[in-house]
């Protein structure tokens, strides 16, 4: 197990390096903006950390949305060629996210406090799921069939970017009973993350699927 765990690490530097960058300009722009908005109604309202949290929270989805699942079948496809198993590569996945789940986890106590703690627990929840259907489906596609399928999903992911704004512009009555409805549903929190936790784990269930019958014919 310690072997699968080092080689994984040793594989996803570039993961670790991305997201230790992103934490850091977290807190380096939180820190600038609540510099200036101090002395503002603003700056009352929300503190560094909060501004910390939401900065961290925005480029952690963006990296998720167009980087995780390129970094994801390149480290695939290296495990593969350096004579990892497929077995060996999942469990070694889902050992090394375990650093990076803390570190949100984290990041929801500290920004959140603990009124908000369990809300931003379901939200990283939903990330997470999100997270783990995207490597299942995006990822080892692209481990099969190349850049191509990276470049299909990238633009259906700005196309979606685009295009969100202006439906929601156009629905605000409906986007309003859809903000109750959520807040009704996040005051249940043990209910929503249990349902949230077994999401998570038939995501990975297939996630392990498809890379169980994906071939690599991408390789570094």
């Amino acid at each position: 197990m310690k072997r699968i765990i080092n080689r994984t690490l040793h594989l996803r530097k570039t993961t670790y390096l991305t997201y230790g960058i992103i934490l850091a300009v977290s807190f380096l722009v939180g820190f600038i903006f609540w510099y200036f908005l101090a002395d503002t109604e603003a700056g009352d309202v929300m503190d560094m950390m909060n501004l910390v949290g939401i900065i961290f929270a925005y480029g952690a989805c963006l990296v998720m949305a167009f980087f995780h699942s390129m970094l994801y079948s390149v480290e695939m496809s290296r495990g593969l060629q350096f004579g990892s198993t497929r077995r060996e590569l999942f469990i070694g996945y889902r050992l090394t996210d375990i650093p990076l789940l803390l570190v949100f986890v984290l990041m929801a106590f500290i920004c959140g406090g603990k009124d908000l703690f369990l809300v931003i627990i379901e939200g990283i929840l939903v990330m997470l799921f999100f997270y783990h259907l995207t490597q299942a489906i995006v990822g080892n596609m692209i481990l099969r069939f190349g850049k191509i399928a990276y470049w299909i999903y990238y633009f259906f992911i700005l196309l979606l970017i685009l295009a969100i704004p202006r439906v929601l512009s156009s629905m605000t009555d409906a986007m309003d009973k859809v903000v109750d409805f959520y807040m009704a549903v996040a005051t249940n929190s043990a209910g929503v993350i249990c349902g949230l936790v077994v999401a998570n784990l038939v995501a990975l269930f297939v996630n392990w699927l498809f890379l169980r019958k994906t071939p690599c014919n991408v390789m570094n």
